[in-house]
């Protein structure tokens, strides 16, 4: 094998290689200043992980649809744990408390969960199934195909968890996230 050809065999797998992503353990801040872990999740079927601001249009756009989810699927076992890397304790409360989120808020105030788990857009989110094992990550991606909601076709949480209920593979367990591009400090 000659060194151009090797180089395209390390370039190939790095994009059709596993991705599979580990799932990171938290304990972060509440908005009753509880600190909450996935351990406080063990008895669920599994989360719905959702990475948001307050400040992007677009995770905006998406909180009556995450509201929804909440609603329709915390009943099912998955409930939605949202986690806001980049504004404040202070801020997120206050927003929070003015719009009365019926989900879990959580605030990484550091940043570290978010850039451990790779997150780079708002509403990135991930569809965790609770295994024997510990969690396990059953899809990554976008909510849904359009974030202002008038043209929705796919659901792609809404159909990853109703497969995997379903005992049947998910179909599609990655797609790109839709949001602003989250700011890291240094």
């Amino acid at each position: 094998m000659n060194k151009i050809s090797l180089v395209f065999l390390i370039l190939l797998s790095s994009f059709t290689g596993d991705k599979t992503k580990k799932v990171i353990d938290f304990s972060l801040k509440n908005m009753s200043e509880k600190l909450v872990s996935l351990a406080d999740f063990k008895q669920e079927k599994g989360i719905i992980l959702i990475f948001v601001t307050n400040e992007c249009p677009v995770s905006e756009m998406y909180q009556k649809r995450i509201a929804d989810l909440q609603k329709n699927f915390a009943i099912k076992g998955f409930p939605v744990v949202a986690i806001d890397p980049t504004d404040s304790f202070e801020e997120m409360k206050k927003v929070s408390e003015s719009r009365n989120y019926p989900y879990q808020f959580l605030c990484d105030a550091t940043q570290e969960i978010s850039k451990k788990y790779g997150i780079h857009t708002n509403t990135h989110t991930l569809v965790l199934a609770s295994t024997k094992r510990g969690f396990r990550i059953i899809y990554e991606g976008a909510i849904d195909d359009d974030y202002r909601g008038e043209a929705i076709t796919r659901k792609y949480v809404e159909d990853a968890i109703t497969q995997y209920l379903s005992k049947k593979k998910v179909i599609m367990p990655k797609t790109n996230p839709l949001g602003c591009t989250i700011t890291y400090r240094e």
